[in-house]
């Protein structure tokens, strides 16, 4: 190996790692390009890493695999999803992250402490991996500093603008792979739709190979599939196209279909139809989780009794109350305490529903009678096919559940 390189008249030398970001493994390399066999040697290979210290479902396997083999070539893309774990303390996420960080481009180690100048910094200077740990972030004023890094990170040229000491503005290129582990689900929906998550469940009983404590090899082996994935992506990186078509025949939301295309393009063509069903299973948990789903019940429910198709927003918001308290009772009882005496809890004010029917693509306008819009029979269809939203059960949903029954 050189010890430089020359670029014109330029001499180019290694780093001497001045604030020890790669000698205390902060920041992870490999040492060289080594070979690596077929591409399915190499398949096989990280496949077996993953699966002899983490006890996951062997797609989960082929997922990790694929998501790691996208970080080494992430800059052919121009959006990339993240992985992001999901789960409790105990149910070996942060095992998943790590056997996966350790194998990514040019992983940079961080957790749930750092703060978002740090972040973005470490993401700039080596354009790499961020592995970030246990990133639930308790502070609400780091929370949404990290999240607009974790939001621009996805897609080129997109930057994070800062001002420096001068009070000069400065941009920090923040694009690049995340590892991500967390114990919840984000608010913020934007930052979930860029996830493939894998959701964690605790296990009575872990499979027999898998080492609690990893053994004094681990390190040497990961090394050893960085450097062959270091000469794959040196040999693949020019070669690397993806085709959409069957990703969007599939039925796919225009997101699912940007964040899947790179995890396609660097796997083989057995890996998309398991993709695709994965992908829509995970669509269809989202849209149930969403307040959209009460939305649709409610204009389903007034298209059949409303005597005429205009109706105001605040009808469709009470009638989305009704629907979210008969499915959520505890959640109704919660919200029973603090309302005051004789008023009903409301989970959908008028402003909060206008808001969640504009973005279902109605477009409700001031009137003498309020805010009101037409329930567009075939659009309606279409969202009830979407979302399934539950029916409204008919009587009086706040008598029956009241702060004290059982």
């Amino acid at each position: 190996m050189a010890d430089s390189l020359l670029d014109g008249n330029t001499k180019i030398m290694p780093s001497d790692d001045p604030n020890h970001l790669v000698s205390k493994g902060v920041v992870l390399f490999p040492s060289s390009a080594t070979d690596y066999g077929t591409q399915a040697d190499l398949d096989a290979a990280l496949i077996a890493f993953v699966h002899r210290y983490c006890d996951v479902p062997p797609f989960w396997e082929r997922i990790i695999v694929a998501y790691v083999k996208l970080t080494w070539v992430f800059d052919r893309f121009t959006a990339i999803p993240y992985l992001r774990f999901l789960g409790e303390w105990s149910g070996g996420k942060t095992r998943m992250a790590q056997t996966t960080a350790v194998l990514a481009y040019r992983s940079i180690v961080a957790s749930g402490a750092m703060t978002a100048a740090v972040l973005f910094r470490l993401i700039e200077q080596f354009r790499g991996t961020c592995y970030l740990d246990e990133a639930d972030f308790r502070s609400s004023d780091l929370w949404t500093e990290i999240v607009k890094v974790l939001n621009a990170g996805y897609k080129k040229n997109n930057p994070v603008l800062r001002c420096d000491k001068d009070n000069q503005p400065e941009a920090f290129d923040v694009f690049g792979p995340k590892i991500l582990t967390t114990r919840k689900r984000w608010q913020d929906a934007a930052l979930e739709s860029r996830c493939i998550t894998l959701e964690v469940q605790e296990k009575a009983k872990i499979r027999s190979d898998v080492p609690y404590q990893l053994p004094a090899t681990f390190d040497a082996e990961a090394r050893g599939l960085r450097n062959q994935l270091l000469m794959w992506r040196l040999r693949n990186y020019r070669n690397i196209q993806y085709n959409e078509s069957k990703l969007r025949a599939s039925g796919l939301d225009p997101r699912m279909v940007e964040i899947a295309a790179p995890l396609t393009a660097v796997s083989g063509s057995d890996f998309v139809d398991p993709l695709i069903q994965f992908l829509g299973k995970r669509a269809e948990e989202q849209r149930a989780d969403t307040p959209q789903r009460y939305i649709v019940g409610a204009m389903r429910d007034l298209l059949g009794t409303a005597r005429s198709k205009m109706v105001r927003v605040k009808e469709v918001g009470d009638a989305a109350n009704r629907l979210r308290a008969q499915e959520e009772p505890d959640a109704l009882r919660e919200a029973m305490k603090h309302a005051k005496p004789g008023e009903e809890p409301v989970f959908f004010s008028a402003h909060r529903a206008g808001a969640l029917i504009r973005s279902l693509g109605f477009k409700p306008e001031h009137t003498n009678s309020g805010n009101t819009f037409e329930l567009n029979t075939g659009r309606i269809k279409e969202l009830v096919q979407r979302y399934d939203p539950p029916e409204i059960e008919k009587g009086p949903t706040r008598a029956r559940l009241s702060p004290n029954a059982p």
